[in-house]
């Protein structure tokens, strides 16, 4: 059966303009989403889609303080890239959520194991012609990536440069000296060298960045994107696995005792958002890297790992619960 979805009423309305801001596992996605969402104008209502590859959302909660009341609708899509299903989780969603808020921009962060390809192809499909007017795809990178084969060999890894218009080069204030000249000779080697690169801290992207000049841009314009060879059947990207879980919104946790425990976990990936002794916080880890962000508000306990290998569910939440405080 095929499933058939309608976008809103776009008869004169201006093509909403859109921004997708990708980029691998632990890049810093979300920070940048951060850091654009303080840049939105007090009358303008922004739509944000976000993709999650597990199954429990934490990114949403990792956004802060971003609700309907202050101009800001987020939805989410967890469980796999949005592109999965022949599309139509993603433009399901996405038509949900821009009938809901009728936004006057578009953000869209898919899944840092997801294929940009398809989520393009998508965007410019026939139904959202009039109705979406792609502005920029921003690529967050970790420089030292680069020299990591599991990154730089990564056919997801690749893409998300090859679409990229800018390329945000994060965590800047943790590399050595020769990250950027790396990167410099990686794009080289893909033929990317045309592409503006920004070396930035915590995600710090400039919206003057966004105003993108497409003919001194090595990557195609959004269109031929779409029409890229990129029909295939997708693969499990490295069979990567996650497991999640959501605590009662009454625990509270022993903060100390959770960034120790986090700091010690055998994961490549983790995201947490926790109501701690502290306050609320949340806890970012990609590799033996962790990071601690005060949030202003949460009404949720959410956890969510990625590995390569199987993780057992059941001894990490009873590990968690020792955490716990009696309130």
């Amino acid at each position: 059966m095929t499933t058939k979805t309608n976008p809103p009423d776009s008869a004169a309305r201006t093509p909403l303009p859109t921004y997708v801001i990708t980029g691998f596992l632990g890049s810093g996605k979300t920070s940048t989403l951060r850091v654009l969402l303080k840049t939105r104008p007090a009358q303008e209502r922004w739509a944000v889609l976000i993709n999650e590859f597990g199954e429990i959302g934490v990114d949403a909660a990792l956004i802060g303080n971003t609700t309907s009341s202050n101009g800001v609708y987020l939805a989410e899509v967890p469980g796999g890239c949005l592109c999965c299903a022949a599309g139509v989780p993603f433009k399901t969603a996405l038509i949900k959520l821009l009938r809901r808020a009728q936004p006057h921009r578009l953000l869209i962060e898919p899944t840092g194991l997801g294929h940009p390809r398809a989520i393009i192809r998508s965007l410019c499909a026939p139904e959202f012609t009039n109705l979406l007017s792609l502005q920029a795809i921003i690529t967050v990178i970790d420089a030292r990536q680069v020299q990591d084969p599991r990154y730089s060999q990564h056919p997801n890894f690749q893409q998300q440069l090859q679409v990229a218009d800018l390329i945000l080069a994060n965590k800047q204030d943790l590399y050595e000296g020769s990250e950027l000249r790396h990167l410099a000779d990686y794009l080289a080697t893909l033929k990317l060298s045309k592409i503006p690169v920004y070396p930035v801290c915590h995600g710090a992207l400039r919206t003057e960045w966004l105003r993108v000049d497409r003919s001194q841009v090595n990557a195609p314009a959004p269109a031929q994107h779409a029409s890229s060879d990129d029909t295939a059947p997708h693969p499990a990207p490295d069979k990567y696995q996650s497991t999640g879980w959501i605590f009662s919104e009454a625990d509270l946790f022993n903060y100390e005792g959770v960034y120790d425990f986090f700091s010690r976990l055998p994961s490549e990936r983790l995201k947490a958002v926790l109501r701690t002794d502290r306050g609320c916080w949340g806890f970012n880890r990609i590799g033996a890297e962790i990071t601690a962000t005060p949030l202003p508000n949460c009404n949720e306990n959410r956890v969510e790992l990625i590995d390569h290998h199987p993780i057992d569910r059941t001894q990490l939440i009873h590990a968690l619960n020792r955490f716990k405080i009696e309130v």
